[in-house]
């Protein structure tokens, strides 16, 4: 195997002309039946390095005395090179190492895949709700004392950022952590999710799980086997916590639809009573 290291910056005069060359070549060589391949680098202040492998000296020398290879190399001294240096060694001896890729746990298991497509819709789904909800509407809780539309978007909001993305982090970092409950009633009162701003608290939270689905999306099928101790649902893996998260979302999409249908079927009512 013979290596040539090619060292080259090219003059301001290096054009679309050389572009043309250089493509040309390039279709060229590989025509050659000793061409094995070639790389190029180029540094910061312009100088390149191409190398090039070839199987052996004939190959080679068929390629030096090719006409239209000749041709480019006088043009390239008269034109296109500020320097070149070009230098030719033998291959003696060769190792390598390739390490091998880690299969994603969403390309190698359809549930895994499932669970994060599920996780991604969510946002738009409260969103598409959010449009049945008046201004005047969205801070009015559900009559067995359940969470106001509001409250239920910066639920959403700091659940993504404690429930999920937290403990997400742990268990891919830490060995079998335990992850602690969500206090979401005392963090409703303490943080007055009822006064909050509706449009900041869903910003927030499309971001949170963009994040959230972003990350799952690279998690390998030896992360998705890692393990937490979580509270009264045991021993688990990623995949149940997903399966965990996707959950709550449906309950408190379920708890939003509810809420909607009875401030529609109040509105009704009140309609009826004006007639």
């Amino acid at each position: 195997m013979i290596v040539i290291l090619f060292r080259s910056k090219l003059t301001f005069a290096a054009g679309a002309d050389y572009d043309a060359m250089d493509a040309e070549l390039s279709a060229l060589v590989k025509d050659n039946p000793g061409f094995v391949r070639a790389s190029s680098y180029r540094s910061a202040d312009g100088e390149r390095l191409t190398v090039v492998w070839w199987r052996d000296e004939e190959s080679l020398k068929e390629w030096r005395e090719l006409a239209r290879h000749r041709f480019a190399q006088q043009t390239g001294r008269e034109k296109w090179y500020e320097f070149y240096e070009m230098e030719v060694a033998t291959v003696t001896r060769t190792r390598s190492f390739q390490r091998q890729q880690a299969t994603t746990a969403a390309e190698k298991d359809p549930t895994f895949g499932r669970l994060i497509d599920e996780l991604a819709q969510t946002p738009a789904q409260v969103r598409n709700l959010a449009q049945a909800f008046s201004a005047s509407s969205i801070r009015r809780r559900a009559a067995d004392a359940g969470f106001a539309f509001v409250e239920h978007v910066c639920h959403l909001r700091d659940y993504e950022a404690i429930g999920c993305h937290e403990r997400l982090h742990r268990m891919l970092n830490e060995t079998n952590p335990v992850l602690t409950e969500f206090a979401g009633d005392k963090l409703a009162m303490e943080r007055d999710y009822r006064n909050q701003d509706i449009d900041a608290a869903m910003a927030e939270f499309v971001t949170l799980r963009q994040k959230t689905v972003s990350l799952l999306r690279t998690v390998t099928t030896e992360q998705a086997a890692r393990t937490a101790d979580f509270s009264s649902y045991g021993n688990i893996a990623v995949t149940q916590l997903m399966g965990i998260i996707v959950e709550h979302d449906g309950t408190h999409r379920k708890e939003i639809e509810a809420l909607l249908t009875e401030i529609q079927d109040d509105n009704k009512a009140s309609a009826t009573r004006t007639l």
